[in-house]
This record gives structure tokens, sequence and C-alpha cells, in this order.
């Protein structure tokens, strides 16, 4: 039975986002019927997209079994077996971050409810929602037909309500039927599918491809694949359809388990097929980054149009005070010392009303340093944010302050920082500051280099006591150096992802942090300087593709996450996506268009 479509578009246009969480009817097959296609467009090409979710497969585990239909398909796709799925990993959650291009730390879906958790800190406050695609798509060309065949009712009757007409199937063969028979009947424009056979064959035996159990089903999907592509090509239009066939998973596992965030749960595999694709497999090295957010301590402060309630503590990574700190002050490393990062800037979106809200400019936002206050004087150092396109970097000897302003900072996108600082004479010191490698400022300051020392201890984050902390940033590969690096040594350390055994400059890292373990420790990675702890109520780490600038222009790295099917979907159907949706998918198909598009 077909859905009443004018009723259902006229609800999904009056209420929007809601409709994730209005049930719907389970339809059942229609009869067979055939519908008239599409015009094709000026070059004679009608664009059009299948996903489909193999739910529970893990990437690396897939790339063991390779079996034949998609080794066929990795011949005209881009493709990837590390890609990342969201790193809360339950089924809800993950396609919720599939079909809204956004990851679970902003849409807050954690089970088929498909209805955001509210903020505990603030239970009466609207939690944000997201669309789904087919809303999106509905609402921006609603001419262009979407279907959807699954398994769980949830996806059918809440997250993609949205579909012209959605078939829940009780199993995977009946999933491929269904398939089969309105890709020959039916003009749909995008095609959703999910198989589930996988993810309850790891949950029986093991998410791996030594399991017998998990091998056979990945094999046995893979069969059906292979018919929904014959389907596909059979069509009575097909020489005047574009296709793009997405073929992914929405999360993989550990052992018979999933809904962690480990690398096993998170690891995926993902097929973009086009007919005139080049074979490309996309990689790329991962990072750990560890997201920062700030504080107001007094839950009272008033600040701009607004008295703030804070609500759950910010987070930062401090070492002991102390002598066991010590390494990390300027003044005790007479060859000068080095700080260098990757970070990424958010706007500050924590307080609506207050000061420099939901923009990138930031005053006097403290990064990190080894400083007791953020002030003119007590002694130490720190790097604090100015504006919305500088750094700050602000030496103490106790008596006199000086600070060296670095341009060129990057918002909302991944960008290497470093500062050195050399001594000059007794009561001058050379800073010069780095963006992505490349000097940004040289300039000399007044103070005394001896001095530069605190008991403080080393912190990232918000400065306690402080003011102005709000900021919110990504950050990784910490490293701190008992050295001024020269020009050439900075250019070559911000393409590093690695130290090889016999580089000389290894042994000048006095602390490089990584990653934080799972005790919320924060430990050096070459087993030198203090451990970090870090504080907050829930702190939030992620892999990300891992940043150099020596990489930029390099096709073939590319980090493939979830969230980045709804851009692709989008891009290939020629729609635009909106700045208001705050999508945080990347587009990479655009890269690639001398193969696919007809000049």
């Amino acid at each position: 039975m077909k859905k009443n479509l004018n009723i259902f578009r006229q609800l999904i246009l009056a209420f929007g986002v809601l409709l994730l969480v209005v049930s719907c009817t389970k339809y059942e097959n229609p009869e067979a019927v055939y519908e008239e296609y599409e015009q094709a467009s000026k070059d004679g090409m009608v664009r059009k997209v299948l996903f489909i979710s193999i739910d529970g497969v893990v990437g690396e585990e897939m790339r063991k079994v390779m079996p034949t239909n998609l080794a066929e398909m990795l011949k005209n796709s881009k493709y990837s077996f590390r890609t990342l799925s969201d790193a809360q990993t339950t089924d809800a959650s993950t396609w919720m971050s599939m079909m809204s291009g956004v990851k679970y730390a902003m849409h807050q879906v954690g089970d088929e409810s498909y209805i955001p958790k509210p903020n505990p800190n603030h239970p009466h406050e609207n939690t944000a929602g997201y669309s789904s695609i087919l809303y999106r798509i509905s609402t921006l060309a609603p001419t262009l037909k979407s279907y959807v065949v699954a398994r769980d009712e949830s996806i059918t009757n809440k997250l993609l309500v949205s579909a012209d007409e959605s078939f829940v199937s009780k199993t995977d063969e009946e999933v491929k039927n269904t398939t089969v028979d309105f890709l020959d009947k039916k003009n749909p424009a995008v095609t959703v599918v999910q198989f589930k056979d996988v993810l309850l064959a790891g949950q029986l035996e093991g998410f791996s491809a030594g399991k017998t159990a998990y091998a056979d089903a990945i094999k046995k999907v893979d069969g059906y694949v292979g018919e929904i592509m014959t389907a596909v090509k059979n069509r009575k239009n097909y020489e005047n359809e574009d296709w793009l066939v997405i073929l992914t998973s929405n999360h993989g596992g550990l052992g018979k388990s999933y809904g962690g965030d480990s690398f096993n749960e998170r690891n995926v595999f993902a097929v973009y097929y086009n007919q005139n694709f080049k074979s490309l497999e996309l990689n790329a090295d991962l990072m750990n980054s560890l997201r920062y957010k700030g504080w107001f301590s007094n839950k009272n402060l008033t600040q701009g149009k607004v008295t703030i309630n804070t609500g759950e503590e910010g987070t930062r990574a401090v070492s002991p005070d102390g002598d066991v700190s010590k390494m990390l002050d300027i003044g005790n490393n007479p060859d000068g010392f080095t700080i260098e990062f990757k970070a990424k800037f958010q706007k500050t979106t924590s307080h609506p009303g207050a000061d420099y809200f939901d923009t990138f400019s930031l005053w006097y936002h403290s990064i990190l340093g080894k400083k007791q206050e953020n002030d003119d004087v007590s002694a130490g150092w720190m790097l604090r944010t100015q504006g919305d396109s500088q750094i700050g970097v602000r030496l103490s000897d106790g008596t006199t302050n000086g600070q060296v302003l670095v341009g060129n900072r990057r918002n909302d996108e991944w960008f290497h920082f470093a500062a050195t600082v050399k001594k000059i004479d007794s009561k001058t010191v050379r800073v010069e500051g780095y963006v992505n490698g490349v000097l940004a400022t040289s300039e000399n300051i007044s103070v005394n280099y001896e001095k530069v020392i605190s008991n403080s201890p080393f912190f990232v984050g918000y400065i306690t006591p402080f003011r102005y902390g709000l900021l919110d940033f990504q950050l990784s590969d910490l490293r701190l150096w008992n050295k001024t690096l020269s020009a050439a040594e900075v250019s070559k350390v911000s393409c590093l992802m690695d130290f090889e055994t016999s580089d000389p400059l290894k042994a000048h890292v006095v602390g490089y942090y990584r990653s934080m373990e799972s005790n919320k420790e924060m430990k050096n990675s070459l087993g030198l300087g203090p451990v970090l702890m870090v504080s907050g109520a829930k702190p939030e780490t992620d892999l990300v593709q891992n940043f150099s600038p020596c990489t930029v222009g390099d096709d073939s790295i590319v980090q493939i996450q979830s969230d980045d099917i709804y851009t692709q979907i989008f891009y290939w159907l020629e729609l635009r996506t909106q700045k208001e949706w705050n999508l945080q998918g990347q587009l990479f198909l655009n890269k690639y268009e001398v193969e696919f598009l007809k000049p």
C-alpha cells in the first residue's frame, strides 16, 4: 500500500525535524506498477543514488574476506577499508549520523526512538534536532522520489519517515527481493537499503573474518548486492542514468559486541561506485584529538546580555606542580624552547547571549602554558587567543612581561602552530611564530629568559583562577622541545606524523602528548615529561584525519567518515546544502570530477 504523499508532505513541511519521531504504518510491497521516467537533463543523463548499509561490517575484516561482487565494484570506486563511523556506535546513533550529516555529539540520538537526549544539566532546554537527508530532499526537490527498504522498522517509521515509499523486511533475502523488484518497476532518485545479517552473525560468533558465520554472512550479502547491481544495470533507461552507489556499514564490532568507541567498533568500510570512476583507495593517517571546552567557575557570572549558568565543568589537562614539571619551564631550558601542536578552533556556542557568542572573535582565552594566572604579573608563559585571527605568545619574568602576536590563525579547520623562544641577552628574548610550517611573526621582547619559570602546573585549556574562559578547541600532537627549532626544522616537524628511530630531533622532545588514556591520563608518548590529568564532566575525544600541511592536495589522502555520506549525496544530486544545517561531513567526490563530468 502506498503512502498518501500529500498528507505526509504537509505534515513534514509543518513540523520539520519533529517528524523524525512520528510513527507511521508498516507498508506491504505494492503491486507491479510502471511509472513514467524522469526527463533527461541537458547532457542526457539523470543522476541517481543507491545507498546500501551492510550493518555490523568491520572494515579491515571486509578486506580480509574480499567477496566477489565487492571486488568487482572496486574497479570503478573510491573506497576505504579504514572508514570511521561515529564514536557512539549504537545502531540508532550511527544510522542517525549517516542520515543527518552530523555526529552524535551534535544530534544526541542514542536509541531507536530517534529523539535527542536532553542535556542533564539543562533538562528544560530544547534539544537541537537535525533533519534526515530524505526530509531535506523532499522539501528542496519534491519531484525526486525516495525509497527505503530496511530490516529495522524504526528506520522506516521514524528516522526516514520522509521517504515516498518504505518497506520493512523480515530477512536480508526479502530486502534484496524487494529492492530488485522496485528498481525494475519504480523510478527512484534515492534508494536506501539496510542489510542486517552480518551484524547478527557478529553478535553470535564475533566480528571477525576468522569466524565462519561472520565471513559467510558477508559473502551471502555480497551476493545480494550483486543481484541489486544487476537490477540497476538492467533498468530500461539505464543508459540515460548516472548512478552513484554507496556501499558501507553503520558500525563495526569488538568481540561479540559494539557500542563503544574503540577502533574496531568504529572501523567500517565505504565504497563510492560510479561506472566512470577510476579505482582509488583513500587512506589517511589518524590522530587522536581531545576537545577542550572552556568554563566559568562562577555559576552566576554576568557577561554580555546574560547571566551564565555554567552547568558541567569544562575540559582541561594539567600536570603536577613543582619539580616534576620544571622541564616545561622556558627558563630551565638554556638552549631555547619550542611549542608546537595541531589545533582546530570552534565557534563559542556554549552560552547564547554571552560576549562573542557564535563567533571566532576570542579575546585573551588561554590555550596552554605554565603560569599561575592569565595576567600581566605572575611569572611563566602561556599561549592565548587574540581577536579572530591571532595567537599571543606571552612571557613574564615576574617583573616585566611581553607578548608576540602570531597572525593567520585558522578557524574551523585544522592547522599546525609553532612558537620558538630564544635568549638574545639577559634582557631580550626572540620569539618566532609559525602557521603550517611557515614563519608568520619574528619579534624581540624585553624579558629575562632565565626567570620565565613558575611553580604552577603546565596546563592545556582554561586557566584557574581565570577570566574569559569560554574557548572551545580541539588539540592533537602537542610537542614541547628543549631547543629553539630552526625555520627548516619547524617546517619538517609540521609535516611529521611520527619520529623515525634515528631522527636526531627526537632527543630534544621533553613532552609529546598524543592521546588520553581510559583513566583520563595523558602520558608523554616518548616516556618523558609529566603526566597530564584530564578533568571535565565528559571529555570528548575523536579520531580524525591526521593533519599535515605537506599532504594538502594529495587526492588519495582522505579519511572517510560516516557523516560524509550526506554531503556526497547532495553533491551528486546537484542540490545545495545550507550553512544553517551545520553539516559536519566533508565533500571529497568533487576532487575527481575530471573522471565523470563530461565537457
